[in-house]
């Protein structure tokens, strides 16, 4: 499968990681309420960051500075 990363927001909501998983809302909550993926919290919400949770399922390569 092949992912469009410019198609999703730099701050997921629950229903866009899901997709991007390819796993369901529910499985997402339980990784959430257990600190795996990387999120922000903003105004009470909490937002998963989108390219740590790429880099964090190996679809987007680690970035240098240099």
């Amino acid at each position: 499968m092949s992912l469009d990363i410019n198609q999703y927001p730099r701050l997921l909501n629950v229903t866009q990681t899901a997709k991007i998983m390819g796993v369901s809302r529910d499985f997402v909550y339980k990784c959430l309420k257990k600190d795996d993926l990387p999120v922000k919290e903003i105004g009470g919400k909490r937002w998963i960051l989108r390219d740590p949770l790429l880099r964090k399922l190996g679809s987007l390569p680690e970035t240098t500075v240099g």
